[in-house]
């Protein structure tokens, strides 16, 4: 969150698959919403796309801004799968305590 003045939509914003798998929204749904509204909104949402770690950079940045490059993906749904399994998400994605954490979580439910 930026603040009280902008909100940052990110695409699929708070996404959640239906149980067959199949997707619930489109890739930036969330974002179109605030096109459709009328009035005067008062805070100002700021879009953003998809995003991928970078080894030029060694952080995850923005696709948009690295059109030349190849990206390390990240998926939700594999990260899910992996922490499901009990292995340790890619450290270029996520710091190995948070994957700790998750996957100790996740073997409990």
């Amino acid at each position: 969150n930026m603040g009280y003045t902008h909100i940052v939509i990110g695409r699929k914003h708070a996404d959640a698959p239906y149980a067959d798998g199949s997707a619930i929204w489109g890739d930036f749904d969330a974002q179109e919403i605030f096109n459709e509204l009328n009035g005067d909104l008062k805070i100002q949402p700021v879009n953003v796309g998809f995003a991928a770690y970078y080894d030029s950079m060694g952080r995850v940045d923005l696709m948009e801004n690295h059109a030349d490059e190849k990206p390390v993906f990240i998926s939700g749904k594999d990260v899910r799968a992996t922490l499901q399994k009990g292995e340790m998400v890619d450290p270029r994605i996520m710091r190995e305590s948070t994957s700790e954490i998750l996957a100790a979580a996740m073997a409990q439910s």
